[in-house]
């Protein structure tokens, strides 16, 4: 994989102009594999003779402290692509088409039919560009000109799909730049893949075609500018240059890599960076690059860095009124509510689990294999009056436990839950399943026990929920827990679950609400899953 980019980042520089030499040297290669590089892929066939002038051109125009040779060339260039635009006039009267580099003329007089490249904008007004409806807040940001923009936002106001997805259409459209994607996963990215195909369509009767990480635009024929969709695999994504937009940053591990590769690709003075969040802690990298530094007075030193929070009752006020911020309060604790649509991150210091352990436990599942016939354990929480029921399917392979799939439902029946965790049964090996029998949990029990009798019911008391938090907190440490990448629902949900103490001065796990409105109901079915792995030593987690 690391010789395929380097190839092609050595191919885009050859499309750009560069020689031979310093692609050599830029991509740490000899001049011989370059040169076997060019050759067996035939990269200058790929490039009619116009573009390769203009590519050259350009690399020239804009390299800094010239030589005269090389101004010299610069000068040869550009009668060499005046001269061959003025033959193409000349071939385009008598139906001849384009040459591409080392072609002859076709002796016969007949035209070749060129086709049509994919998606055309030639016909489009730029100036014009008719605007999608949007609300204040999200416009603010498809507007914004500055160079590095910061969106601290709340969840479900619509900033990857409208304002977001918009910005970056009119770039595109407007400047001809590259619009690169950067998120936690590839599921996740394809959100910005299907929202600006949507608002093409709808606003600019526009289809766009392309592959999932990669739609070309063309402008009379030639290349204009494309978007990229790409997970946060650096190694893939330092062959790009443009507009960079960083998705949900605060919660993508191992943040500093990709931030210094989003740096790179956006290096020249033309290109900007958008990063877009809902906060997660106050540990993770990127939430120390929206505080900014500080300086021995305890103020904020000055920077570049164009910063825009937008609270849920931010949003409303713009505009927005599709959002009830009463039901949001009834199924979020506290807490959660403050962090995912107030802007406040938590403090994991507090936490059970830390960020830093649970960025191990991710990954991306295209990197993982098939489980087979692995043995899966399921849990199941209960809904208690406002939250939801959750169910958890983990594979334990290679001696590790991978998340395959999580639900959660919401005023669904118990023989409707109990369904589903019968499908369950006969898509996986199923070897247990915990189910928590406290409260409504005992009806779906007494459904799930007629087709698997081997159920496990969980009567929660003090000691089993102890339990269930150490055995989970044991395979987080040991970095045994395997879930996907860029799963913030998940990691939030653990993140939740905190240490406290009864009445008695017992230790107990809590995740901030209440017997009557449920909590953290993503951990706990996980946790359920778990609850058959042993326990090496039972001992008080040190919080802080």
């Amino acid at each position: 994989m690391h010789e395929k980019m380097t190839r092609l980042h050595a191919k885009s520089l050859y499309r750009q102009g560069w020689k031979i030499l310093d692609i050599a040297a830029e991509v740490a290669v000899s001049e011989k594999t370059v040169r076997l590089w060019r050759d067996t892929e035939a990269w200058a066939q790929t490039l009619s003779a116009e573009e390769a002038l203009e590519a050259r051109i350009v690399h020239l125009a804009n390299k800094g402290g010239k030589s005269e040779e090389e101004y010299r060339e610069l000068e040869r260039l550009i009668d060499a692509l005046t001269r061959l635009e003025r033959g193409k006039a000349r071939l385009a009267k008598t139906g001849g088409g384009a040459l591409s580099v080392g072609e002859a003329p076709e002796k016969t007089g007949k035209s070749r039919r060129k086709q049509e490249p994919k998606n055309e904008i030639g016909g489009l007004d730029l100036v014009t560009l008719p605007e999608p409806p949007l609300f204040a807040y999200q416009r603010e940001i498809a507007e914004n000109e500055a160079r590095f923009c910061f969106w601290l936002k709340s969840r479900q106001i619509g900033a990857t799909t409208h304002a977001i997805a918009w910005k970056a259409l009119k770039r595109a459209l407007t400047t001809g730049y590259n619009q690169i994607f950067l998120s936690a996963s590839k599921r996740q990215v394809q959100v910005f893949n299907t929202s600006i195909k949507k608002l093409a369509q709808e606003h600019l009767s526009l289809e766009l075609a392309g592959s999932k990480e990669v739609i070309q635009l063309h402008r009379g024929g030639k290349p204009w500018g494309a978007f990229i969709f790409l997970s946060t695999n650096s190694a893939t994504a330092q062959s790009y240059s443009g507009d960079v937009y960083i998705d949900e940053a605060c919660w993508i591990p191992r943040f500093e890599e990709l931030e210094r590769v989003a740096s790179g690709m956006a290096t020249l003075k033309q290109f900007r960076k958008v990063y877009v969040s809902t906060p997660s802690t106050v540990t993770h990298p990127a939430w120390a690059i929206w505080k900014g530094a500080t300086g021995k007075d305890g103020q904020p030193k000055p920077d570049s860095i164009h910063r825009v929070r937008t609270t849920v009752h931010d949003a409303i006020a713009g505009g927005n009124n599709l959002i009830d911020v009463d039901v949001l309060k009834q199924e979020y604790s506290e807490e959660a509510f403050a962090q995912l649509f107030l802007c406040q991150p938590l403090d994991d210091e507090q936490s059970v689990f830390r960020l830093a352990q649970l960025e191990r436990c991710q990954s991306d599942p295209e990197t993982w294999g098939p489980i087979g016939n692995a043995p899966v354990w399921i849990g199941y929480d209960p809904s208690r009056s406002r939250d939801y029921a959750a169910l958890a399917v983990v594979a334990k392979v290679d001696n590790r436990f991978r998340l395959v799939a999580r639900e959660k439902w919401r005023d669904k029946s118990f023989r409707w839950q109990a369904a589903r965790i019968r499908d369950m049964t006969t898509k996986f090996n199923v070897e247990r399943i915990a189910v928590d029998v406290t409260g409504m949990g005992q009806a779906v029990y007494e459904l799930v026990k007629e087709f698997f009798p081997r159920v496990t019911p969980l009567n929660y008391t003090l000691e089993t929920k102890t339990d269930l938090v150490l055995k989970t907190r044991q395979i987080v440490d040991d970095g045994r827990l395997e879930y996907e990448q860029g799963d913030a629902f998940v990691t939030q949900s653990f993140l939740a679950i905190k240490q406290s103490g009864t009445d008695t001065g017992r230790v107990t796990y809590k995740a901030g609400r209440t017997a009557e409105t449920g909590h953290a109901e993503a951990f706990w079915a996980i946790a359920h899953a778990l609850w058959f792995e042993p326990l090496r030593q039972r001992r008080r987690i040190v919080i802080g």
